[in-house]
């Protein structure tokens, strides 16, 4: 959102940039107790709620990580708004299959654990999902970065009036977009290109002057360029980052390993079946027992069950 008040940042070719997308900056963004992460913070939530949030406090705990991939890759920033309604804003770096399912459970959870001792279900409050996906894509059907997601009878055309909406921002999604003028991208492009494109260097005059047009970005690139000259969080960001690639490489590997001995115990069924089919014939032809053993590897039991 538009405000020029503020001292304008940039960032030059020589600044080492952390990525925004990693556990110790995309947090730090959002929750140093500076007036710039607070700004961001209202400024994201106002721009992909469409709503003004003047307010917003942090919640201290985090919906429960019940696996170790999700420990690994998943990192969220719950909070309450001035009106009570909640949200829990996820990065989410490498997604699964069942991801939309896994977002939508976490939502519930957090709906769910609103006080309501005393009180009615007319004060039951809106509470969303926010999930930025750095990679991969979790919504195949279009190639729209930001969806926002409610109860909706499509046959009937008619509303749930729903209290929990799922969104997502998925950065892959944003080819087109970043051939875009900048004075041209509205808040919701300009906030997605900043997580994605952040720390490219590559893209830094694109960065710059998406800093000086949006307020909310100049405030979470001015929390970033700050962390980003903090030794000793660069070195928390390096750890996170190599547990994030040992956990996906981990999860890699037990798959080709799968993968592999899947193929072995296929192999080895054929060649047992193979050898099946070659006693049968030999039974056929009153071939000894013993020689049908020692041509097949089966044993004297397997081929007397053949008969």
């Amino acid at each position: 959102m538009d405000n020029n008040k503020d001292c304008v940042i940039q960032l030059s070719k020589e600044d080492d940039i952390l990525s925004p997308r990693y556990d110790g900056t995309f947090k730090s963004i959002f929750t140093m107790e500076t007036p710039e992460a607070k700004i961001a913070l209202m400024d994201f939530i106002s721009t992909f709620l469409d709503k003004k949030v003047t307010e917003v406090k942090l919640m201290p705990n985090e919906p429960p990580i019940e696996n170790e991939k999700d420990k690994a890759l998943r990192f969220d920033i719950r909070c309450k708004f001035d009106d009570n309604e909640r949200a829990n804003i996820e990065m989410q770096l490498h997604p699964g299959d069942n991801e939309l399912v896994r977002s939508e459970l976490y939502l519930c959870k957090l709906h769910a654990g609103q006080p309501l001792k005393g009180k009615g279900y007319s004060e039951v409050k809106n509470t969303y999902q926010i999930t930025i996906v750095a990679n991969e894509t979790v919504i195949s059907e279009d190639d729209e970065f930001f969806h926002k997601f409610e109860y909706y009878d499509k046959i009937n055309k008619v509303s749930y009036k729903g209290k929990t909406f799922p969104i997502t921002i998925e950065l892959s999604k944003l080819k087109k977009i970043l051939k875009k003028d900048p004075d041209l991208m509205n808040d919701k492009e300009a906030w997605a290109i900043f997580f994605k494109y952040g720390e490219d260097i590559k893209n830094r005059d694109l960065i710059n002057k998406i800093i000086k047009k949006e307020r909310g970005v100049r405030m979470a690139a001015s929390t970033l360029l700050t962390i980003s000259k903090d030794e000793m969080i660069r070195d928390k960001v390096f750890q996170e980052k190599k547990k994030k690639q040992d956990a996906v490489s981990d999860i890699r590997d037990a798959m080709l390993k799968g993968r592999a001995e899947g193929r072995a115990e296929g192999e080895a069924r054929m060649a047992i079946q193979k050898s099946v089919e070659i006693a049968k014939k030999l039974l056929n032809k009153r071939i000894d027992i013993n020689i049908i053993s020692e041509t097949t590897g089966l044993s004297i039991q397997q081929i007397e069950e053949l008969k």
